[in-house]
């Protein structure tokens, strides 16, 4: 799989977290009209329904996309690579 390929799967992953994570506070707004102004909630619960939301997703993903496991892997030398101007070239790659 190309590295292309994992970067591609791996942000189509964390894009339809943020957009769960849209869809749940929509829900939530939509439930409760007449409260949504207040004090907003402390980092520490807005990091912990991220982290929740991102791991059942990467749960799902893992075993039921294939590729997913190898791109979430490589995420981290992906992105590096992406920022540093190109593809570069992973042993690992069959391509």
């Amino acid at each position: 799989m190309s590295q292309q390929t994992r970067r591609e799967l791996v942000e189509r992953l964390r894009h339809s977290v943020v957009e769960a994570e849209a869809a749940f506070w929509g829900k939530i707004k939509e439930q409760f009209p007449d409260h949504q102004k207040g004090e907003e909630l402390p980092a520490s619960l807005v990091a912990a329904l991220w982290t929740c939301l991102d791991g059942v997703a990467q749960a799902w993903a893992i075993e039921h996309v294939p590729g997913m496991v190898e791109a979430l892997a490589n995420e981290k030398e992906d992105r590096q690579a992406f920022h540093n101007g190109g593809p570069v070239r992973d042993e690992r790659d069959q391509t």
